[in-house]
């Protein structure tokens, strides 16, 4: 292995900032949060057998964490005290590029799931084989392209790796073609598709309760939950398409300015035997010497927490683990209320659940025909 140098690159004599102090509270504060509040929503999931969500969390978890660890590891500009990563920084790359297409991916699974759920006339729960043959083919939506990254990752890695303040372990790639087509384009696609899917559930769901609309309201129970299915999915649609669309085109463009003029993919130029600038240098760069972006969009991610524990961390089984672990810590002598049981409103018997929406069927007439 060649010889490691280690350039350090800062602007800036001092070693902490009252705003990079703020910083990097509440980047860990935040990330711990986002978690924490991920823990219940999960285990709902995966106790409904629902994959794609599940993935998604795990994906935020695993992205939240990196945040945590490279903000405390990497958390002020005193570079000559800095640890210079080995070996974390050289798996980091695997996995925390994976996580970030997973987070794509699986958004895409839910929505694709979602909008067939709407599609599928039935009131009885999806077989063995069906959940398992929906399984494999949302793990096949979600795994593809993380996999197809990994095997791209060393022959486009530049350098070794760079070190920033904050945001710890930085991959550094080769703006070739590969790069352009496997990592930049793949993201704002799926985003795309994403959208389409939302808004597709949406139209069916709204078709299906113009026909059942009669039958809503014969029934205050049933048009109580319709009422509360149509607001999720709404607030779901409104997430993709207004913060998460917008944003992740936004990126993309950023990204793609920074990497054009693409150059010629040359596995040999890339990784050179003899160069003035060794591959396995490793960079170090203070905080002022980032962007905006580079420093801080792994707020992105954590953010990604209040939509989980809206859409999957407000249902009647999580809500009643709220409030066991409430009365657990004694909470119930000071609010006497938490001493009466949780009343809630469940899904029916009898109906599939899907990624944390109850689609009712049962009240569709019998001439009703299928809109997809």
């Amino acid at each position: 292995m060649a010889p490691i140098s280690t350039t350090l690159i800062s602007r800036s004599p001092e070693v902490t900032t009252p705003s990079l102090t703020v910083n990097l509270v509440f980047r860990v504060f935040l990330a711990v949060l986002a978690n924490l509040s991920c823990w219940v929503p999960l285990k709902h999931l995966h106790r409904h057998g629902e994959f794609a969500a599940s993935v998604l969390v795990y994906s935020v978890v695993i992205l939240n964490a990196l945040t945590f660890i490279n903000a405390l590891t990497w958390r002020n500009d005193d570079i000559q005290k800095w640890w210079r990563g080995n070996v974390w920084c050289d798996i980091h790359p695997y996995i925390y590029q994976p996580a970030l297409s997973v987070y794509t991916t699986s958004i895409v699974a839910i929505m694709h799931n979602l909008a067939q759920q709407v599609c599928l006339l039935r009131a009885s729960p999806l077989t063995v084989l069906e959940k398992r043959r929906r399984m494999w083919n949302q793990a096949l939506i979600i795994f593809s392209l993380p996999v197809i990254q990994m095997a791209w990752i060393y022959p486009l890695t530049k350098q070794r790796f760079m070190i920033g303040t904050l945001k710890g372990c930085t991959w550094i790639s080769y703006p070739s073609w590969p790069f352009l087509v496997f990592f930049l384009l793949p993201t704002p696609i799926l985003a795309l598709v994403s959208g389409f899917y939302s808004v597709v559930t949406f139209k069916r769901y709204m078709q299906i309760e113009r026909t059942t609309r009669a039958a809503l309201l014969s029934s205050s129970s049933a048009a109580t939950r319709a009422n509360r299915t149509r607001r999720r999915l709404f607030l779901m649609t409104l997430c993709i398409l207004v913060p998460f669309i917008p944003t992740v085109l936004a990126l993309c463009f950023i990204q793609i300015r920074a990497t054009i003029p693409l150059q010629a993919f040359d596995f040999r130029q890339i990784h050179p035997d003899d160069n003035l600038w060794p591959w396995h240098s490793i960079t170090f760069y203070t905080h002022d010497e980032l962007t905006f972006f580079d420093l801080n969009y792994n707020y992105l991610v954590i953010l990604t927490g209040i939509p989980i524990f809206f859409f999957f961390g407000l249902k009647k089984d999580t809500k009643e683990i709220y409030h066991r672990f409430l009365v657990s810590i004694y909470l119930d002598r000071i609010f006497p209320g938490l001493r009466v049981e949780p009343s809630l409103d469940g899904p029916r018997p009898g109906l599939e659940a899907s990624d944390g929406l109850q689609i009712v069927y049962v009240l569709l007439p019998p001439d009703w025909t299928q809109i997809c």
